[in-house]
């Protein structure tokens, strides 16, 4: 899902005029912040929601996690939320993707990890191993949380 933000956060003026579709939201095998994360990436993009797991398969507890009213209501309001800031404080030293993340078991991807939402609130993505305290707000490692206003 951190390649879908990376590919949002570089389109994501162009969402203001066609809808943008992430890829689909998975929810098996995933942790609780993972499939939590995964699922404000397709929220963010404001242009559809696909499933690719078959509901009646899973846990219910599990397509709970990524499949509340807000994150729906994003996804499939028709509005792109935007990065706080677009550009990166700090360039890379190299352009990576994800195929390098998955053979160094890691995330080196730099991409805008503040959002600001249609409605104005903002969320935080974490893309560490560690979690995270933002403004006042505990974002888990790899997942993602609404800062506190």
């Amino acid at each position: 899902m951190v390649n879908q933000l990376r590919s949002l956060s570089s389109r994501w003026f162009l969402c203001q005029s066609v809808y943008c579709d992430p890829d689909p939201l998975l929810m098996r095998e995933l942790n609780r912040d993972e499939i939590e994360f995964g699922s404000w990436v397709v929220a963010l993009a404001g242009g559809g929601l696909f499933l690719s797991d078959d509901l009646r398969q899973l846990d219910s507890e599990r397509y709970a996690w990524g499949l509340d009213d807000v994150r729906v209501g994003l996804a499939l309001g028709g509005e792109v939320s935007r990065p706080e800031n677009p550009y990166p404080s700090q360039p890379p030293d190299a352009l990576v993707n994800h195929v390098y993340d998955f053979a160094v078991d890691g995330i080196h991807h730099v991409v805008p990890t503040t959002w600001v939402l249609p409605d104005g609130q903002r969320l935080k993505m974490n893309l560490s191993e560690s979690e995270e305290v933002v403004e006042g707000s505990t974002i888990p490692a790899h997942g993602a949380g609404v800062l506190n206003p």
